[in-house]
């Protein structure tokens, strides 16, 4: 395979490109026994502050030669106790990426959270390429932390970073309300 280009304009560079170029090879001979991590998301990942039932939905890989089936594959959060799930008769077949969602579970509100799922293959030949790990923040902006709650009693106290317009609105108990509301009068 050739390739080539010149550039033809009087003050112009000649330049004359021949051959072939190859970038990030890996010959190999393929493992019997080797399923691959390759993705993993969240649910709530699109929800600022996150969501208390979140689906973790895990994408894998059968690089190895041979056909797939009753394994297990296994999530965590911020490195606590392993979900286990098994997958059961479900047949992977070579070069086939699986997409599977965890039936349990997570509470992504109000944090930080590193998440790291893996497959479980008893006679997995390649260990460095079962894990993969995500990171996913779902800090509300301030008022931090949720919920917030402002009677108004004692009038309208600002949080710090909010701004007020004058004019907008006032604490009030007009219109013979029985306590302080915020009205634009």
């Amino acid at each position: 395979m050739c390739a080539s280009a010149l550039v033809s304009h009087p003050t112009a560079l000649v330049i004359d490109y021949n051959g072939i170029g190859i970038d990030d090879i890996h010959i190999f001979i393929p493992l019997a026994n080797n399923l691959s991590a390759t993705s993993i998301q969240t649910s709530g990942v699109d929800n600022e502050c996150g969501i208390a039932e979140d689906i973790v939905t895990f994408s894998f890989t059968n690089i190895g030669t041979q056909p797939q089936g009753f394994f297990q594959i296994a999530y965590s959060v911020n490195g606590g106790t392993p979900v286990i799930e098994e997958i059961g008769a479900t047949v992977v077949a070579p070069d086939e990426t699986f997409n599977y969602v965890f039936n349990v579970p997570f509470d992504s509100r109000n944090g930080d959270f590193d998440i790291q799922a893996w497959t479980i293959l008893q006679d997995e030949q390649d260990f460095s390429n079962d894990t993969i790990s995500y990171s996913i923040t779902h800090i509300p902006p301030p008022p931090n932390p949720l919920p917030f709650q402002e009677d108004f009693e004692s009038g309208f106290a600002a949080i710090a970073d909010w701004t007020i317009t004058t004019g907008f609105a006032n604490v009030t108990n007009a219109h013979n309300n029985v306590s302080q509301v915020l009205a634009n009068l």
